[in-house]
């Protein structure tokens, strides 16, 4: 006993207050009360009913008894250690694909795209249901390019996964050096070692066995998944008309090399796994990356924790029959009114029993009743979400104000964006940038919002210009028609300058109200031009994955000016 202990030991403070208050009503049971003062004492028999003292001693013991054990229970007893298995999953993921033409082969069925997106979606199930680390999703071809950064919502990266496809990719080829070098940018942006998985048909060159060694001297590993069979397939082309060949005009056969990616797994210190029909290999990579295969990784391994087996539950056995016996005197509801705390009462359902409002919001929600699910929600991140879903920017940017962590300046952006104000937009997305420099989407939209103002500007310099032009045709044609209605001289040369003089008025007044009309037209066109504007580009903002990651894509292609080398194959 030597190791009997207190898991909480403060709630025994509770017993100071407890047997001074059971002592308290002892001694007033003891007193005959207010009657003695009014009554004669021989009356006090016949009129008050009395106890014996030896069962007002037992009640008293009994109910001082009955609390010192619930206290006792409540400070957690222990004095055995427990046994507990734990894992030390923290290490973060980085899976690496690829997108190169040669993934549309279908020696594997339907393709060899379509079999990775399978196991991919299994793969993270399985670490959202082991509670993994966080995963990140980059994708190559020709370049490499973060499809999600870091994160713990699979659901983000399952939602991606159905867009993703190698006609994708604006650079032809194959590089998986430069997916394994983006995995590592992503990796050193955290503190614990992680993981790679290269998902390939491919097993590269001496670049890719370079970044192997790099981001093995990084503390980190990399892992192979070879996708594709030895004697590989034709790739079909996109239309259907044919399959893809080499500048000799001969059909082009990918084949997946396994020597060759076992010693890329080698040189990245991880594991080189084949895909199969079957899907056999997930358990054994999935295990492996959670690290239960790698024998570096003894951390990961069950061990004792300083975890104890607490005693106290067996207390309240003793405590029923106790219970049981004051719920018959009544003295159990009396405990329980004067303990419980006045509250307001508030009409509840089954659902708000077990469920928070944010958890049945959550739920609504994720049903697509979005509407019912902003109403619920307290949490404003959440409301601000529901809120953006229906169209209610205003709402959205408001329940966002205040917060200044990336992820919700990012959404206020977003809302910002769509509600057309632009440089609180841009705004808001360098200050996500400033905290975290490697969040692309941030710095995808706050590009693409400054060419867009660009955009405007020069459209609106263009109409002015071309405003201008057309009203300086106008007073040059009004001018040439002026000249060419002159009259001729005649006799009655005293009506024609009645009538010119008249003309002449009217053509004076006419001129004198068509620049005060302009005036007051060109704010109002300018800002119809304006708001035009605004809901084009909202307009032309893809709600496909695909569509978007494509852009996004091109235009950080377009910003490295990465191009496909002479002699690099483009499949």
């Amino acid at each position: 006993m030597d190791a009997f202990h207190f898991i909480r030991p403060l709630w025994l403070l509770a017993l100071i207050p407890w047997l001074g208050l059971c002592y308290a009503c002892l001694r007033r049971q003891a007193v005959p009360g207010n009657w003695s003062r009014v009554c004669d004492p021989a009356l006090l028999p016949h009129i008050l009913e009395t106890v014996e003292p030896a069962n007002r001693r037992l009640r008293a013991g009994l109910l001082a008894l009955g609390g010192v054990l619930a206290i006792v229970a409540l400070a957690g007893p222990a004095w055995k250690r427990a046994p507990q298995p734990t894992f030390r999953d923290e290490s973060p993921l980085v899976i690496v694909l690829d997108l190169s033409a040669s993934m549309y082969a279908d020696d594997l069925s339907p393709d060899r795209i379509s079999r990775v997106r399978f196991r991919l979606a299994d793969l993270l199930r399985d670490r959202d249901a082991g509670r993994a680390g966080a995963t990140a999703l980059v994708v190559f071809a020709g370049d490499a390019f973060t499809v999600t950064p870091l994160t713990d919502d699979t659901d983000t990266i399952l939602a991606m996964l159905p867009a993703l496809a190698p006609d994708l990719m604006p650079v032809p080829g194959s590089r998986p050096d430069l997916g394994i070098r983006k995995a590592l940018e992503l990796l050193e942006s955290g503190t614990a070692p992680g993981n790679v998985l290269l998902i390939s048909d491919d097993a590269g060159d001496e670049r890719d066995i370079d970044a192997a060694e790099t981001l093995r001297t990084k503390g980190h590993r990399l892992s192979v998944l070879a996708v594709g069979t030895a004697s590989g397939a034709p790739v079909p082309l996109p239309d259907g008309s044919g399959f893809l060949r080499d500048g000799n005009g001969r059909v082009i056969v990918p084949r997946m090399n396994p020597a060759g990616m076992r010693g890329l797994a080698d040189r990245g210190d991880g594991m080189f796994v084949a895909m199969t029909t079957e899907g056999l290999e997930l358990q054994t990579l999935s295990e492996y990356l959670r690290g239960s295969g790698s024998p570096l990784d003894a951390a990961a391994m069950e061990r004792e924790t300083d975890a104890w087996q607490e005693e106290g539950p067996w207390l309240i056995l003793i405590l029923l029959p106790l219970a049981a016996l004051m719920f018959r005197r009544g003295y159990l509801l009396l405990i329980f009114v004067m303990v419980a705390p006045v509250t307001e009462s508030h009409a509840a359902d089954w659902k708000s029993l077990w469920q928070r409002a944010d958890q049945q919001a959550e739920a609504l929600y994720k049903d697509g009743d979005k509407e019912a699910a902003a109403s619920l929600f307290k949490d404003p991140k959440w409301r601000a979400a529901a809120a953006h879903d229906l169209g209610d920017y205003e709402s959205a940017v408001a329940d966002l104000d205040g917060f200044t962590d990336p992820e919700s300046l990012y959404n206020k952006g977003n809302s910002l964006a769509r509600l057309g104000r632009f440089d609180e937009a841009i705004a808001a997305y360098d200050a996500v940038l400033e905290q975290a420099p490697q969040h692309e989407d941030a710095r995808f939209n706050r590009d693409l919002l400054i060419e867009q103002q660009e955009q405007q500007e020069q459209q609106q310099q263009q109409e002015k210009s071309e405003e201008s032009q057309q009203e300086n045709d106008q007073s040059q044609q009004q001018n040439d028609e002026s000249q060419s209605n002159e009259p001729e001289p005649s006799e009655s040369d005293e009506q024609s300058e009645n009538e010119s003089g008249q003309d002449r008025s009217e053509s004076d007044q006419e001129s004198e109200q068509q620049p005060q009309q302009q005036q007051a037209d060109q704010p109002n066109e300018e800002i119809n031009e304006e708001d035009q504007a605004s809901e084009q580009w909202l307009r032309s903002i893809p709600d496909d994955p695909g569509g978007l990651l494509r852009r996004k894509f091109y235009y950080q292609s377009r910003q490295r000016e990465q191009r496909n080398m002479d002699g690099e194959k483009t499949w």
